[in-house]
């Protein structure tokens, strides 16, 4: 599998950060040599890991590096042998995180959040850098950044990328793609997604009677509801890891709104669908598989859904996920049909689980009540947002008069997909929006282009002051706009209402939907 990380130079304004996709079979060792490259060090000093989250938990003292780091040993726990240790060993879910640290002198200090993981392509060498941005300082030079000296250029972000995927070059090499392992997954996942519904699973389950699946590789819970109840959609929705529990959570509330639910969410569905429901992709992944079926209700369709992105065919990872999610519904079905009960699915009550032991190569299966906590702990916790705009744009915002009315903000998306590549997956672009409180003018808009990082926010914000030439004296948002905005709403003193809604803005999106 392919790790993408997001390694960024802490502490720095502007911001310096890297997009890198590594191999996850990496050491740590060569993740430093690739570290070293990207950010263009020169390596004359002594470097660590440090890892700070590992399968969705905040972890401590756990030091990956060399024992030439403490030749006399004060340290007080124990290093790991960076050349021994695998970046897999560690990073297991998305949002796991380390931070490696070079130069214990000028310390410098990188964070490195795991975005993804995904499936190798075809004809790309990795490491591969997908996106850089700005120069990283030169060796030694902490003591002029403390004192001001440090001038921050205007960078191409594309020629930049270009330049390290240069740097990088001599460490490139082709991974073993799993479009075989593909075929395997999706030839096992028809046999026993057709075996799943021939038991007609609906018959005995509601849609709120959860039970969870555990994966043996990453150690992600998988909530699965099976559907069917209501007798209109028929198959098992399977939400993934932290966020899909936070989706399922909000799937539960009455006034939810199905496109945000949408965009939002993390999950794989398996359904069961009339042939003239099929997309001409799904008929031809069941004729490359050799399989055939008849009747309403009976051709099965397969589809991810991802943040921001168009619902789209599944991935050979989610593949895996999907099918073991299936193959074990089945033993709870039997169990089931033989007397277990599944109590009702609420977020804070003991839910039924099928939970793996692996001895050697094989995995023994038990059935268990889990209590939520174990999922819950995974939840990360709020990270504290850095400021992502240069402090110079602030200054001259600060100058502004003050814009003495209320102003709502909110970022969401819209209900337009964009598709750069033909055959690339469509994303739902993201638009900022600005309305004033009294007049219900909207007094500022912007779409973002692509997949915007989060200093999009931020940026947003002083587009809008620029635009306006005058400082919101106080703002209502939702309260994960506050917290992208947070640092540079402190910084500019602005008074910060938060809201769970947000009645202007939610007319404007009526209003974009209608035009649409």
């Amino acid at each position: 599998m392919i790790f993408q990380f997001k390694v960024t130079l802490m502490h720095m304004s502007p911001p310096v950060w890297r997009r890198l996709q590594v191999d996850s079979s990496m050491t740590f060792y060569q993740m430093h040599e690739i570290i070293q490259a990207a950010f263009d060090w020169d390596d004359y000093h002594l470097h660590a890991f440090m890892m700070k989250k590992s399968s969705g938990r905040n972890i401590h003292q756990i030091e990956i590096g060399s024992d030439d780091n403490d030749p006399w040993g004060f340290n007080m726990h124990d290093i790991y042998d960076e050349k021994e240790e695998k970046l897999s060993d560690w990073f297991l879910v998305e949002k796991d995180k380390a931070v490696y640290t070079y130069d214990f002198g000028d310390d410098w200090k990188h964070e490195i959040l795991l975005e993804k993981i995904i499936s190798p392509k075809e004809g790309v060498l990795y490491p591969h850098c997908v996106k850089a941005v700005q120069y990283a300082p030169e060796e030694d030079s902490r003591g002029e950044l403390l004192e001001e000296l440090y001038e921050v250029e205007e960078v191409d972000s594309k020629k930049l990328t270009a330049a390290v995927n240069k740097a990088l070059s001599p460490f490139a090499k082709p991974v073993e793609t799993n479009s075989d392992q593909m075929d395997i997954n999706m030839k096992e996942l028809f046999i026993k997604a057709k075996e799943f519904n021939a038991l007609k699973p609906w018959d005995l389950f509601d849609n709120d009677e959860i039970f969870v699946v555990k994966d043996p590789l990453t150690s992600e819970y998988l909530f699965c509801s099976i559907l069917g109840a209501m007798g209109e959609e028929f198959g098992m929705a399977v939400y993934i890891g932290p966020d899909g529990y936070q989706n399922l959570l909000k799937t539960m509330k009455e006034d939810i709104d199905t496109f945000e639910l949408i965009t939002e969410q993390r999950s794989i569905l398996l359904s069961f669908v009339n042939r003239d429901e099929l997309e001409n992709e799904d008929y031809q992944l069941i004729k490359d598989n050799g399989m055939a079926f008849r009747g309403k209700k009976q051709w099965q369709q397969f589809r991810s859904f991802k943040p921001g992105f168009v619902p789209w065919v599944i991935e050979a990872d989610e593949a895996r996920l999907l099918t073991i999610a299936v193959e074990q519904a089945i033993e709870v079905i039997k169990e089931v049909e033989n007397g277990l009960e599944i109590p009702y699915f609420t977020g804070d009550n003991p839910v039924i689980g099928r939970v793996p032991k692996t001895q050697g190569d094989k995995t023994q299966w038990n059935t268990t009540l889990l209590s939520p906590d174990r999922w819950k702990s995974q939840q990360p916790s709020p990270e504290e947002q850095q400021l992502l705009v240069p402090e110079m744009d602030i200054r001259r915002s600060l100058k502004y008069k003050k814009y003495d009315t209320p102003i709502e903000i909110d970022f969401f998306r819209v209900d337009t997909p964009v598709q750069e590549k033909p055959g690339e997956r469509p994303y739902f672009p993201l638009m900022a929006v600005a309305i004033d409180q009294r007049s219900g003018q909207v007094i500022f808009q912007d779409l973002a282009e692509g997949q915007p990082e989060v200093g999009y926010y931020q940026n947003s914000f002083l587009m809008m002051m620029n635009q306006l030439e005058r400082n919101p004296r106080e703002v209502w948002l939702k309260s994960h706009t506050f917290h992208m905005l947070e640092p540079l709403l402190y910084e500019l003193g602005t008074t910060v209402i938060e809201a769970e809604r947000l009645p202007l803005t939610d007319e404007f999106k009526q209003y974009l939907a209608q035009m649409m």
